[in-house]
């Protein structure tokens, strides 16, 4: 394997075993980089979560924390099938009831719509709060620096 592009050894002049040692040898380091960049989100991320900052512009490099996907807590959410302040029409938008298929499917709320009841007052907006599970919070890392050409 003498001839080499860009430091790398060209691959077709490998036998099959120096093939599995080098893919052996660019796994493990591969695996140290990933491990590496772990530390590094996590860091950012305390540091953000410690000083209560969502997005981090720094010469070209943007980080922010991304909240995951809500997901409703259907034993919570019940309360909202009898409350008065909620009309039919409306309930009928924002939830399919449960039912039988080939298994039995639970309830289902369309969250969108139930956040928008909010408006029908500090018990429904309380029933809500209680019942909306928030997703997880992601670091999103980019780099905001166009590049040039």
């Amino acid at each position: 394997m003498s001839e080499q592009e860009h430091g790398v050894p060209l691959i077709w002049d490998a036998s099959t075993k120096s093939l599995f040692e080098q893919w052996q040898i660019a796994r493990a380091a591969q695996q140290e980089v990933n491990h590496f960049i772990g530390r590094i989100e996590m860091e950012l991320r305390r540091r953000m979560v410690n000083t209560r900052a969502t997005v981090i512009i720094i010469d070209g490099f943007k980080a922010e924390l991304v909240l995951g996907a809500p997901t409703a807590d259907p034993s919570v959410l019940v309360a909202l099938k009898e409350h008065e302040a909620i009309p039919p029409y409306e309930l009928a938008k924002a939830l399919t009831p449960a039912h039988d298929e080939i298994v039995h499917v639970p309830d289902k709320w369309d969250l969108r719509v139930v956040k928008s009841w909010e408006s029908f007052g500090d018990d429904v907006a309380a029933i809500i709060d209680r019942g909306i599970i928030r997703g997880p919070e992601r670091l999103r890392i980019s780099t905001t620096a166009k590049k040039q050409p």
